[in-house]
């Protein structure tokens, strides 16, 4: 069975955000959703809550607007401190 919240990694917008993601840490650059994480990713979490500081996190990222741009074909998680989940009340930027 297929999980729809699961992204679409084949897209050329998700292919863009990886290699931008691989040269941001290549650089030392920090990257919030890179983690470690102990457990879940709070980036994907059922916890709206958890999703909002994740969003805050997203901030000062190197690959902020890649990862935003990724974000416009998914229907869950954060990208690019959008939340895209359907269980907040919108999706939208949260600074």
């Amino acid at each position: 069975m297929n999980d729809t919240r699961l992204p679409k990694l084949d897209s050329p917008a998700h292919q863009a955000l990886n290699a931008a993601l691989a040269n941001a840490v290549a650089r030392d650059l920090f990257v919030p959703c890179a983690g470690p994480w102990d457990g879940d990713s709070p980036w994907l979490s059922d916890d709206p809550d958890e999703r909002r500081w994740a969003a805050r996190l997203c901030a000062d990222c190197p690959v902020l607007g890649d990862c935003r741009r990724a974000g416009e074909l998914e229907r869950w998680g954060v990208w690019g401190a959008v939340d895209r989940s359907p269980k907040s009340t919108t999706s939208k930027e949260i600074s």
